[in-house]
């Protein structure tokens, strides 16, 4: 009897998949991103509109990192040689995806840096995903 109890709990321990439970049952499990962005270098000569474009700039370079994290980089290279001489030499990174459901945490400046921190429930994005049936790409609408 103390072997079928031993084994029984076996089998159901091994049935558990810790990977998703694990994204849904625990909050804390985020992705996190931060954007950074000069006030200084912004467009224009008002110091309040730089200040504006920098808070721009620096929320969508953290939704730029976090859709990094999330989906990954296309990189391609292309290097051009004649005669054992590189004549071009070119690195393009390319990263394409949707947010949806990401929160600012913070944004603040320091410095002469504008800063924006966004982070992302996992279980949210395991939802969503399930929801496309495994194709985050398949709704383009943006929810942020």
């Amino acid at each position: 009897m103390r072997y079928l109890i031993v084994l029984t709990f076996l089998l159901l321990t091994g049935c558990v998949n810790p990977h998703y439970s694990g994204m849904y049952a625990n909050p804390k499990n985020n992705i996190k991103a931060i954007g950074y962005s000069l006030i200084s270098t912004q467009p224009s000569k008002n110091k309040q509109e730089r200040v504006l474009m920098a808070i721009q700039a620096s929320k969508q370079a953290a939704y730029k990192e976090l859709a990094e994290q999330i989906y990954g980089n296309v990189i391609m290279s292309n290097v051009d040689a004649s005669g054992g001489i590189i004549s071009d030499s070119r690195l393009h990174g390319k990263t394409e995806g949707i947010i949806k459901g990401a929160r600012i945490v913070k944004s603040y400046p320091a410095d002469d840096y504008y800063i924006t921190e966004v982070e992302m429930d996992l279980g949210m994005l395991r939802m969503i995903f399930d929801a496309n049936n495994g194709d985050l790409l398949r709704n383009k609408i943006k929810i942020w």
